[in-house]
């Protein structure tokens, strides 16, 4: 759901679509990996627990779905709305949609609803 006067590109709304939980910077499973067995050097578990532990994460980790890469054009586009200081994007009060609205518009909402 679109509430600006500014237009959203194709690339804009195809990232959006994707939701505001889309986490589009997921970290590498090995750098993942080193990092829970950094941890683990760091505590006083027993072997059989940090194990258990790896065998866990291990075994998420490779069921888990891989998350589908943005494009180069969708990286772009999510910049580009990120660095845009005149709109705001949050998720719409009802059903799973995404609202981008012109920031003096929410302003003046917010400053209605204050008053």
């Amino acid at each position: 759901m679109v509430s600006t006067t500014k237009q959203l590109t194709d690339q804009q709304k195809q990232v959006l679509a994707k939701g505001l939980n889309y986490n589009a910077a997921d970290a590498k499973k090995l750098d993942f990996i080193a990092d829970l067995e950094s941890a683990l050097k760091g505590t006083e578990l027993t072997d059989d627990a940090k194990n258990n532990i790896r065998h866990q994460v291990t075994t998420n980790l490779l069921h888990s779905k891989h998350p589908v890469d943005l494009t180069k054009q969708e990286r772009k586009a999510l910049k580009d709305l990120k660095n845009d200081d005149d709109v705001i994007i949050l998720p719409a009060d009802k059903g799973c949609m995404t609202v981008v609205m012109d920031k003096s518009d929410y302003t003046n909402k917010a400053k209605a609803l204050i008053n």
